[in-house]
């Protein structure tokens, strides 16, 4: 997937979803087909942190029955940084792959970041590969 096509009020409600959880990392899923966003899944960041986001497996895990229900893919993992750039940390990389492994939890998923710390959200999409993080071109509907 080289570009994610997410609707206006999915990407509102992501932003506010967002802010709503601080100062904690928000976190959630799109689903939809093709890079293409159809609905969003906002979900509870169990670790409760600034720093960290955990989602419930059994949330997560509805979510999916829900997507499949209606014909939808994961399209893309969603969270927040409360204080720092939307850019990808050590830790956001290493969850992208199974514990010990370099294989992804996720393989073709978008990993979203929405960042809070500037005067105005910055939303910025990622690849994440073993052979590294490349940017995904978000583009709105």
């Amino acid at each position: 997937m080289d570009r994610l096509v997410i609707p206006d009020e999915l990407l509102d409600e992501m932003i506010s979803h967002a802010r709503n959880c601080l100062p904690n990392e928000a976190c959630g899923m799109l689903a939809g087909f093709a890079g293409r966003a159809r609905k969003i899944y906002a979900l509870e960041n169990s670790d409760a942190s600034s720093v960290t986001y955990v989602v419930d497996p059994k949330a997560q895990l509805m979510a999916i029955r829900d997507m499949n229900s209606q014909g939808l893919d994961m399209i893309a993992i969603y969270h927040s940084h409360p204080d720092s750039p939307p850019l990808p940390s050590i830790t956001d990389i290493n969850r992208a792959f199974f514990p010990g492994t370099r294989d992804l939890n996720y393989p073709g998923v978008a990993y979203v970041i929405v960042g809070l710390s500037g005067p105005s959200p910055d939303v910025r999409a990622y690849r994440i590969m073993s052979e590294g993080v490349e940017n995904i071109e978000i583009a709105r509907h």
